[in-house]
């Protein structure tokens, strides 16, 4: 199932990052694209918050899946760096979204 989950995830963000590069007059590296999905967009929303719950699973394979697959390490420093805290500070807060 968690394999499930790492597919629709990447397909999920395709299906974002593909629109959203479609809308007449937006031209924008993929570097743009990528902080909007990340900082904008619902979707990112439920995978910052599915991120906490993967970690504490107790499945390794999950916990993998949560730490190095589900959100890109470039977002999770950018986002870190923008709180000016650590990524696991970061996720402390991430555990506490609804």
């Amino acid at each position: 199932m968690i394999d499930a989950l790492k597919y629709a995830v990447e397909d999920l963000k395709s299906f974002y990052l593909e629109a959203a590069a479609a809308q007449p007059g937006r031209q924008a590296d993929s570097t743009v694209h990528d902080n909007w999905f990340w900082d904008e967009t619902t979707a990112s929303t439920i995978l910052l918050a599915l991120r906490p719950i993967l970690l504490e699973s107790g499945d390794e394979y999950e916990a993998k899946i949560g730490e190095r697959m589900l959100i890109p390490a470039a977002q999770r420093e950018r986002k870190a760096a923008a709180l000016n805290i650590s990524d696991a500070a970061a996720a402390d807060i991430n555990r506490q979204l609804p």
